[in-house]
Order: structure tokens, then sequence, then C-alpha cells
């Protein structure tokens, strides 16, 4: 099975994206029970770049609850053999490009954290020599 990530990243602008992202609704608790901790941090770029990146993460939980409400009404409506399945369908393919989009923003995000998190900490942080 594909990793979900994966799975959007190698789905076509324009159509639907057939994965599930299964995630509690504790799935970012580490960064919601020690956000408090921001402050002594003493970079604004860093608590910024990981503020971006924790509200980009949450939007794309979000974004795959959506999704996958959707996917499962697709699937139910089909297996029923509904005439509404073609409508979920559509709207399963319109929003695949607001998953796209998420996820994007989300592993940019990510990436942006680390990398000030590195420059704030002065060394390669989380990299092997």
């Amino acid at each position: 099975m594909e990793a979900v990530g994966t799975a959007v990243e190698r789905s076509q602008s324009g159509t639907a994206v057939q994965a599930v992202f299964v995630a509690s609704e504790r799935y970012l608790s580490v960064y919601e029970n020690s956000g408090g901790q921001l402050g002594l941090v003493r970079d604004e770029n860093t608590v910024d770049q990981i503020v971006r990146a924790y509200t980009y993460l949450r939007a794309l939980s979000d974004t795959f609850a959506i999704n996958n409400a959707t996917l499962q009404r697709f699937e139910s409506l089909q297996a029923a053999r509904s005439t509404e399945a073609g409508n979920a369908h559509a709207q399963l393919e319109g929003y695949g490009d607001i998953v796209r989009e998420t996820h994007h923003k989300a592993m940019s995000a990510i990436g942006d954290a680390q990398l000030a998190i590195q420059t704030y900490l002065g060394e390669p942080y989380g990299t092997t020599e």
C-alpha cells in the first residue's frame, strides 16, 4: 500500500485523491503540549516557521478529514449504484486540488521550520556526518 503523502504527490491535477489519512484529534499533540514554550526561543523567524508548520499541518489534517468523508460517501453511493455517485466523484475531483495544494504547503512549511531550527541551533540538526 502506498503512503498517503506519496499518493497525493503522484496524483494528477484535476483528479480525486483516493487516499485515506487516518489521524486522531491529538495527532499534533507534541506541539499542542509544548507550544507555550515557544516564548523561550529568542528568534522570531524560528518561532514563526514552527507556528506556520503547525498551522499547515493542522489544515492538512482537516483537509483530509473532509476528503475522507467525501470519499466514503462516494464509495457508499457507488456500491448502492446511486445516480448521486457521479456528483460525489465530481466533488472529489474538485477537492483533489485543494488536498494537493494543502499537502504541498504543509511539506514546504515543515522544511522551512527544520531549516530555521537548524540555523537557530547553529548546527546541522537532524543530520549525520
